[in-house]
């Protein structure tokens, strides 16, 4: 695992006596967990999610030294966005470390995404991302300090086949947290991007669910592809890291002294960047797509001739 090795926590510079953490995504999984996280490393935390029930049970639960201010809300509101932020920095201060952890999963062939359901999945996983970042960084700008976590994905560097639009909109939000991390340093903003493989959450359950219509339609030519996709699915997730490990890491990336651009956390987010970046690409599109072969033949979809040569329910987890 890539973790930091020296911390400091960052200083209040606001009226309260510990600093504040703005988690979204915040009623469950690892955004739940990064909130407790945070509580016990001394921070007050604004917890944003759609679920105001969940969000008071984490409020209940809280330590006496500690705080949480729920803020139910729909990110992709921007009118509510805003006044989420407003209400945040009335009751607790600015906001010095922000945890841009809200996000879902899309599966299916590009050819089959319908255009709504991408445009749904890009205003959630990019979209509303960047204008929560946009609506913190005034305050951080005018400090002189400040830290924003985006939790991306290994699918934010390589994109596996029948995940394409949650690849793509992960590669948008990599792109987008690029430019902000060399936009904002100079105001002492850093910008950092967390690439876990899978983690066992219930993500990839939800995403399925989603995916019901796409991955179901038995007149898809990638039909018979899905069904050896989601048994791929379930192997790699065997091997998915605890979301414990990955809140831990997410906390010690907000205090750590000099952060890294990038953090990864279980062994596929390691590996495939390196193979592709190692391999040439007909080579790691051809290894890419080797399981599913067999399933195209038997649909049609394709034969020996249209695979390029190597010349040159799944289980519950993030990606």
């Amino acid at each position: 695992m890539n973790e930091p090795a020296a911390t400091q926590p960052l200083g209040p510079t606001n009226r309260n006596a510990r600093p504040v953490a703005l988690i979204t995504g915040a009623s469950r999984g690892i955004g739940a967990l990064t909130v407790a996280e945070f509580l016990r490393a001394g921070f007050d935390v604004a917890a944003v999610a759609r679920s105001g029930e969940r969000l008071q049970a984490l409020a209940a639960e809280a330590p006496a030294e500690g705080r949480v201010v729920p803020v139910p809300l729909d990110i992709t509101d921007s009118s509510a966005l805003m006044a989420g932020v407003e209400r945040v920095e009335r009751e607790l201060g600015a906001v010095e470390v922000l945890v841009n952890n809200a996000g879902y999963g899309l599966r299916g062939a590009m050819e089959d995404v319908p255009r709504e359901e991408l445009e749904k999945l890009f205003l959630v996983n990019v979209f509303a991302q960047v204008e929560m970042t946009q609506a913190v960084l005034p305050h951080m700008r005018r400090r002189g300090r400040g830290r924003i976590i985006f939790v991306s994905s290994v699918q934010g560097r390589v994109v596996i086949p029948f995940s394409g639009a949650y690849g793509a909109s992960k590669f948008a939000l990599e792109g987008a947290a690029d430019a902000l991390r060399r936009e904002t340093r100079l105001f002492g903003v850093e910008v950092v991007l967390l690439e876990p493989g899978p983690v066992a959450t219930e993500f990839a359950t939800h995403a399925r669910s989603l995916s019901d219509e796409i991955l179901n339609n038995t007149a898809s030519v990638y039909h018979r592809a899905y069904a050896t996709y989601l048994e791929k699915k379930r192997e790699i997730n065997r091997s998915a890291v605890a979301p414990e490990k990955v809140a831990r890491l997410i906390a010690k990336i907000a205090r750590v002294r000099r952060p890294r651009a990038r953090y990864r956390i279980q062994r596929y987010a390691w590996l495939l960047p390196v193979l592709a970046v190692l391999l040439p690409t007909r080579l790691a599109d051809w290894l890419l797509m080797r399981p599913y072969r067999k399933a195209y033949r038997s649909s049609g979809a394709a034969d020996e001739r249209a695979t390029p040569r190597a010349e040159g329910g799944e289980g519950s987890c993030n990606e």
